[in-house]
C-alpha cells in the first residue's frame, strides 16, 4: 500500500481560505490609512499656526519685528525678520532667510477660503479669507502685534471639500487659536 504518508502541504481550498481572509483584511485598513482632504487642511492650518507662533517668538526673543506675509492669490505665506536690525521689513530674501522658516506652498489642494462656512468664528467681524489689514501680521520687538491690539483670521479650505473648514485666530495680545469648522454650521 503506497500512500501519502508523510506528504504535507496545503489543499487549495485551504490557501483559498487564507487569500479571501487577507483580502478582508485589506478592504478593513487600507480605507483607513487614506487621508482626507480634511485632514489635509487641518495639517496645513496647524503648520501655519506654529509658524506664526515661532515669528511671535522670535521677535521677543531677538529684540527684532517680525512678519507673517499671507500670499493669498499663490495660496502661500513667508515669515520675515528684520535680519540688519534697522526696524523696517521690506520682504528681502535675507529677511526671509533670518526666521529660517521661508515661504510655505500650500499642498494637496488647499487654498485661503472659508468653503460652507459664511459665518466666521465667534466675534470676528471681518469678510474673507484674510482678516488682517495687508495680509499680513505684523509683530514688534516686545512680539506684540504691530500695530497694537492688531487681531484677524486666516480661513484655510478644500475646493473638493467645502465643509473641511479652519481657522487661525491672532487676539488682541497676539495668542493663536485654531478653529474647527462642524458639520453643524458652528465653530468649535
Amino acid at each position: 500500500m503506497g500512500g501519502r504518508r508523510g506528504q504535507r502541504g496545503f489543499t487549495i481550498i485551504e490557501m483559498l481560505v487564507v487569500m479571501i481572509i487577507i483580502g478582508v483584511m485589506v478592504a478593513i485598513v487600507v480605507p483607513r490609512t487614506r487621508v482626507s482632504k480634511k485632514m489635509y487642511v487641518q495639517s496645513t492650518a496647524l503648520q501655519l499656526l506654529r509658524d506664526a507662533e515661532l515669528t511671535r517668538n522670535r521677535a521677543l526673543a531677538q529684540k527684532k519685528s517680525t512678519r507673517v506675509q499671507i500670499y493669498e492669490t499663490a495660496n502661500t505665506y513667508a515669515c520675515y525678520g528684520d535680519d540688519d536690525g534697522n526696524g523696517a521689513i521690506a520682504g528681502t530674501a535675507a529677511e526671509r532667510q533670518f526666521l529660517r522658516v521661508g515661504t510655505r506652498v500650500f499642498a494637496n489642494g488647499v487654498i485661503f477660503g472659508r468653503g460652507n462656512a459664511s459665518a466666521g468664528i465667534p466675534g470676528e467681524s471681518g469678510s474673507g479669507a484674510v482678516t488682517f489689514a495687508n495680509t499680513r501680521i505684523d509683530f514688534d520687538t516686545r512680539g506684540l502685534p504691530s500695530p497694537f491690539a492688531t487681531k484677524g483670521t486666516i480661513y484655510l479650505t478644500a475646493p473638493g471639500s467645502p465643509g473641511a473648514v479652519y481657522a487661525v485666530q491672532m487676539t488682541a495680545a497676539g495668542s493663536f487659536k485654531l478653529w474647527t469648522y462642524l458639520p453643524n454650521g458652528t465653530w468649535q
